[in-house]
């Protein structure tokens, strides 16, 4: 484990190259008119946990974008963690060495956020940090919502021979009540809450890791044109 030095602040990085393949342009795409990313860049904003906001982007138009918001600090990033094959990690790790350059240590805590969640909102992530900053200092916080139910789910796979149509199916074995059956949760992708050290370390994710739940509506994360679709019907169907 590294022993870099850390201030007491709490800054929210907001992950955002230009490359998308399934929706793209996706992150400035207008949504109900409004940039998608702003969504994400106004709910950080708006957290009086947060003290400063930044987003990691190697693409122009998203700067513009970004900087209409007064106060967000852009992080230019490298070609080499702007591919496909690119990690978050790649990018946290990239954006607190910078951190430190200019502060001379890292924050106390880092707030991931992806700019494909716009429900997400200034109320979710007080909540999220008020529950973050009451655990034990190892343990990590990640939202999440309810998955579907999964009594009589299983698998399919192509059988033998690869022909179009035919499959086998096998069940989980699990007959429950849909109505009894104990909730399970899935990461929903809004809100990644974790020590500067354990991101750096790929670790933001282990044990012990506390879970933040947050509702369906809430929890819609934009990777295709349905998806993208499915928002605005939300956001046009709000009273």
């Amino acid at each position: 484990m590294s022993s870099v030095e850390t201030d007491n602040r709490c800054v929210a990085i907001i992950p955002a190259r230009g490359g998308s393949k399934g929706l793209p342009g996706k992150n400035i795409k207008q949504l109900s008119g409004k940039p998608l990313i702003h969504y994400t860049l106004e709910a950080a904003k708006d957290c009086s946990l947060i003290h400063d906001v930044f987003v990691s982007t190697d693409d122009a138009a998203i700067v513009a974008c970004a900087q209409q918001i007064h106060g967000i600090c852009v992080i230019d990033r490298p070609v080499h963690i702007a591919t496909d094959d690119a990690t978050t990690v790649d990018v946290v790790r990239h954006f607190l060495d910078e951190y430190k350059t200019a502060n001379g240590a890292w924050p106390k805590t880092v707030v991931l956020l992806q700019p494909t969640s716009p429900f997400r909102t200034a109320a979710h992530l007080v909540e999220a940090l008020t529950q973050y900053n009451a655990l034990n200092s190892d343990s990590n916080l990640v939202s999440v919502c309810v998955a579907k139910p999964v009594s009589w789910q299983g698998t399919l796979t192509i059988t033998k021979g690869n022909q179009t149509g035919l499959f086998e199916f096998h069940h989980s074995g699990r007959q429950e009540n849909r109505q009894t059956e104990k909730p399970n949760f899935v990461l929903n992708g809004a809100i990644y809450c974790a020590s500067a050290e354990q991101f750096y370390q790929n670790q933001f994710l282990k044990q012990p890791l506390h879970g933040y739940v947050m509702d369906a509506a809430a929890s819609v994360d934009i990777d295709t044109p349905l998806d993208f679709q499915w928002a605005e019907f939300l956001l046009s169907a709000k009273p």
